[in-house]
Formats: structure tokens, sequence, C-alpha cells
């Protein structure tokens, strides 16, 4: 299981009680999964990168990052800063793989997004791209 997080310097505690939320939230959907499904084993992270980038840009990328089995979850945890009210995440690409917007919570400046992706096999040196809506500092886990 390969688990993102990470928050900017500027957003971190205006955007911390979403994250915490949101985390909870996933965290619940994952326990009802695991335990609906006796053919999984207890959920670990697998590999845990982070980036902080302060400068404004419209997208941001995680450091390189393999899995070591396959059937994994990924997690993205995305937070930004914001120029102007809406800011979302427009999409998450890595290796191929679909990813979906799990939780958003953008009622304040910035956003703080969860995003998931399955990989069905082991992943080999790849990043995560993180495509925003406006051109802010941003932080990926």
């Amino acid at each position: 299981m390969h688990l993102p997080l990470s928050l900017t310097t500027t957003t971190a505690r205006t955007l911390r009680p979403f994250l915490k939320t949101l985390i909870k939230s996933v965290l619940s959907c994952l326990t009802t999964v695991v335990f609906a499904c006796s053919a999984w084993g207890s959920v670990t992270a697998d590999v845990i990168v982070s980036t902080d980038r302060s400068s404004a840009a419209t997208s941001i990328s995680t450091p390189t990052f393999s899995t070591h089995s396959a059937n994994e979850l990924l997690l993205a945890f995305i937070s930004t800063d914001a120029k102007s009210a809406g800011i979302t995440i427009t999409g998450v690409t890595s290796a191929g793989l679909t990813w979906g917007l799990v939780q958003r919570a953008n009622v304040q400046m910035g956003t703080a997004e969860i995003w998931r992706a399955f990989a069905s096999g082991a992943l080999s040196n790849v990043t995560a791209k993180a495509n925003i809506s406006q051109s802010v500092a941003a932080s990926m886990t």
C-alpha cells in the first residue's frame, strides 16, 4: 500500500482540521473494506514519499517510488494554497493508473484532497503528478 501525505508550511495550520476529517473518512472506509474481505491481510504502508513546493505552479509531483507487491492501494494526500476560492486538483496521474477523487475540502482558501488508485502489479521507479486549477504552492504525499 502506498500512502502519500504532506502539507505546505503556509497551509498546514489552516488545512490540518480538514485533513484530519478526510483521513478519518478514508481510514474508516479502508477498515470496512479490510474487514469485509477476509482474504486481505492487515493494512500496512509499503512506501511513503512526500514533497513540498513553496513556489507557484499548476502541478506537483512526488519523488520517484517503487512498490513491493501487486494489488496495492495508492493514496495521494494533496494540499494547496489558493489565489481565489474554488481551487481544486483537476486530476492525478501515475504509471497509467486510473486515479479517482476520494474527498475534497476547499471551503476556505486552498484545498485538501485525497485521491486513490489501485495498482494490479508492482510499480517500479514511478512518480505521481497532481494537476492544480491555479498556479500555487502545494504539498503532496
